[in-house]
């Protein structure tokens, strides 16, 4: 639908993941780039007031040289979840696990903050659901900036627990748990954190209650990226980053091997 609707000349917003192969993102972008067309990505966490300001933290350096960054996304999905969409726990059709469809948001926001990352050693498997993709995934990185990375999934963790993002620097930390900011110390410093106006369980327990605050400043930016001819913040090249380093992790784990990012015969379009 979204080549479609490209070769139309009309701007493309798509959910996460916004393929399930770099192939398929790369044949997006340069579609939408051809055309001159928005493309964006609903990767809505990065629009949150807690990760905006984070962001503005580690890029003004404020939590010094960046050394470790880990991410932990330990849920559970019962055996109706797979079996009530048949195009859960597919290959073909999902592209992957837990990496691709429920860490994805943890992954980019890891890579948003972290940077890139220049090589992977990674295993994945399927260890308690009857489906063809992983239920639990690690895996261990190396950022282009030397600093280090470990990433925990799992679809298979009973009875299902917060998802939580760890950054760590020479002069500060972030913590994120459940998608909300609890700790951050930069220069030293220990900061205050605001309490969020509503709790919400998270996408952790019950997806249907997570807020759609973020959402819409998703697709509030994608319009005015139309309106104004740029491209969204978060667009194809965005959307595209966490395919790749997915893509990494299952090439790793099926080779027993380090994978060099971009990989052999990926391209790096945008």
């Amino acid at each position: 639908m979204a080549v479609e609707a490209i070769d139309a000349g009309i701007s493309v917003l798509l959910d996460k993941p916004m393929t399930v192969n770099t192939k398929q993102a790369d044949e997006l972008i340069e579609s939408a780039n051809q055309k001159g067309v928005a493309l964006g990505v609903m990767l809505q966490n990065r629009m949150s007031e807690d990760s905006q300001r984070v962001k503005q933290v580690v890029d003004a350096g404020g939590l010094g040289k960046m050394m470790l960054g880990e991410a932990t996304v330990d849920w559970f999905r019962d055996t109706d979840y797979y079996a009530k969409s048949p195009w859960r726990g597919k290959k073909a059709s999902e592209g992957g696990g837990v990496l691709i469809n429920q860490a994805i948001h943890t992954l980019d926001l890891l890579l948003w903050f972290m940077g890139a990352v220049e090589h992977v050693e990674a295993e994945v498997d399927t260890l308690h659901h009857s489906i063809e993709v992983e239920d639990v995934a690690v895996a261990s990185l190396r950022f282009a900036s030397r600093a280090l990375g470990v990433i925990q999934a799992s679809t298979a963790t009973y009875p299902r627990f917060p998802s939580r993002l760890e950054l760590h620097g020479t002069e500060g930390c972030a913590l994120f748990e459940m998608d909300n900011l609890t700790k951050l110390i930069a220069r030293g410093k220990e900061e205050a954190i605001a309490q969020p106006a509503m709790a919400s369980t998270g996408s952790w327990s019950k997806p249907e209650e997570v807020l759609p605050t973020n959402h819409y400043k998703v697709v509030k930016d994608f319009v005015c990226a139309i309106r104004e001819g740029r491209r969204p913040k978060i667009d194809g090249r965005e959307g595209r980053r966490s395919i790749e380093l997915i893509e990494a992790i299952y090439e790793s784990s099926s080779s027993g091997r380090r994978v060099t990012i971009p990989t052999k015969g990926q391209s790096s379009v945008g």
